[in-house]
């Protein structure tokens, strides 16, 4: 009784301490007891500490963890509209390609012509009056880096024959006369001082 200051101090504190009971009954009463609350309770924490000794061993991980899988789920439900976009640019990439490619092959067909005229002139001073030189342009089924067609130098040695792949019918001779003519034929656009 004397460290509560005498039995005034003593009666204080009784009286407090039975108001703080009657107050902590009222508030029991009006707490629900619902055993199945607190097992679903138990439940969830269980599984929180789960992830989180999965997922890094922190929460700070474990929310990383999630925020990573819900951008990966948003990439997922959104493939369809991303797919779409990238067919649709692919489309149009193919289309301009496509546009491009048949340019370079009219500028080809056209370059061909002019050189095939312009090496046949030259072959007549080489020794081969008869001979032929002709560009065989056929197109491919997709354009690749080099156009639209693949392009082959056929060759006729003599009028009358059937103008083969060059490098499968001529001679060396021939091939080296061929290879003068192409040389003379384009001396404006690489120029020599002499051929040997």
């Amino acid at each position: 009784r004397q460290l509560l200051g005498g039995p005034k101090g003593f009666q204080e504190l009784r009286v407090r301490t039975e108001d703080l009971a009657r107050s902590l009954t009222r508030s029991g009463r009006d707490v629900e007891h619902d055993p199945s609350a607190l097992a679903e309770v138990d439940d969830r924490i269980d599984r929180l500490r789960r992830l989180i000794r999965k997922y890094g061993g922190t929460i700070e991980a474990a929310l990383e963890a999630r925020s990573r899988m819900e951008e990966e789920l948003d990439q997922l439900e959104h493939e369809e509209v991303r797919r779409a976009d990238l067919l649709a640019a692919l489309e149009a990439e193919d289309a301009e390609l496509r546009a491009a490619s048949a340019a370079l092959g009219r500028a080809r067909r056209a370059a061909a012509q002019s050189l095939e005229q312009a090496v046949g002139a030259e072959l007549d001073d080489l020794a081969l009056a008869e001979a032929e030189i002709r560009f065989d342009v056929r197109p491919l089924t997709q354009p690749g880096p080099k156009g639209g067609e693949t392009v082959e130098l056929a060759f006729r040695p003599n009028r009358g024959e059937a103008a083969r792949p060059l490098k499968k019918i001529a001679s060396g001779g021939e091939l080296s006369r061929v290879l003068l003519a192409f040389k003379r034929a384009l001396a404006d656009r690489a120029p020599a001082q002499s051929y040997v």
